[in-house]
């Protein structure tokens, strides 16, 4: 499995970070405050875990169940990490641009 970072997975992750409380983990810097065990519950009991790894995996849900959670934890990592990345590069195009524009 390969980590997926088109903006169609980004749309979809996102959509599953919110069901968590979790977006503000896409934007580096950011805090996040949550319900450790609520968390557990929907990444486990209504498998939010499985479903995230399949959408920036790209594979099926049935094949991330197989996973075990070290290496899901490997995938997410991996795209948290590229994501960040991206993300900083583009709040760094925007402070620039920002800069650039005429002040009104």
């Amino acid at each position: 499995m390969k980590i997926r970072t088109d903006l169609d997975t980004l749309s979809e992750a996102w959509i599953i970070l919110e069901d968590l409380n979790l977006t503000s983990v896409l934007i580096p810097g950011n805090k996040t405050e949550t319900d450790a065990l609520e968390l557990a519950r929907k990444l486990l009991k209504e498998k939010k875990l499985h479903m995230f790894v399949a959408t920036v995996t790209g594979s099926s849900i049935e094949e991330t169940g197989k996973l075990s959670l070290a290496e899901a934890v490997e995938y997410i990592s991996d795209f948290f990490t590229t994501m960040a990345s991206e993300l900083v590069s583009l709040a760094d195009i925007w402070t620039v641009l920002k800069e650039e524009s005429p002040s009104q």
